[in-house]
């Protein structure tokens, strides 16, 4: 099987944010999107702004349910055409088995994302579908500008980043 390429996001597009993994603090990661400026639309999902549920382990963002479920959500969402990982952590390799690898292979979108996200972009690659090692959510904040500018290019521009 041949990689497939996502298309680029265009700016003003819609990029969906999740945690596969751990909880975020939602000022951060609220400071981190900012960095993004007005390059995209953004959509978050549920969990990062609801209450978390007191069953959920501190080390889990939400359910596997919840966490699996609103990644499904944001690959097939025709209107989401790049997804950012908000946090590492743990918790990726616990909802893989949820995940729909034929929904990411109708509509490819590039998933970005480093530390635990590693096992999304492997299961990303093994459905055929490249993604980005790059930087999360939480994470811009504190980023140099080159460094989200840099982000933004990979995303947005059709030409190679790089040798």
């Amino acid at each position: 099987m041949s990689a497939i390429i996502p298309p680029r996001i265009r700016r003003g597009q819609t990029l969906g944010i999740v945690s596969a993994s751990g909880p975020i603090k939602i000022d951060r990661l609220h400071a981190g999107l900012a960095r993004l400026g007005d390059a995209f639309a953004l959509r978050l999902a549920p969990s990062l702004t609801a209450p978390r549920e007191a069953q959920i382990p501190s080390y889990l963002a939400a359910s596997d349910e919840t966490r699996a479920a609103e990644l499904n959500a944001m690959i097939a969402d025709p209107d989401v055409r790049a997804i950012l990982i908000a946090r590492g952590g743990y918790g990726v390799m616990r909802i893989l088995p949820r995940l729909d690898p034929d929904a990411l292979r109708r509509d490819p979108k590039p998933i970005v994302g480093f530390s635990d996200a590693t096992a999304l972009l492997s299961w990303a690659h093994a459905a055929g579908v490249r993604g980005i090692h790059g930087p999360m959510g939480v994470q811009l904040e504190r980023l140099p500008a080159s460094d989200v500018e840099h982000l933004i290019a990979m995303l947005s521009e059709a030409r190679a980043p790089g040798v």
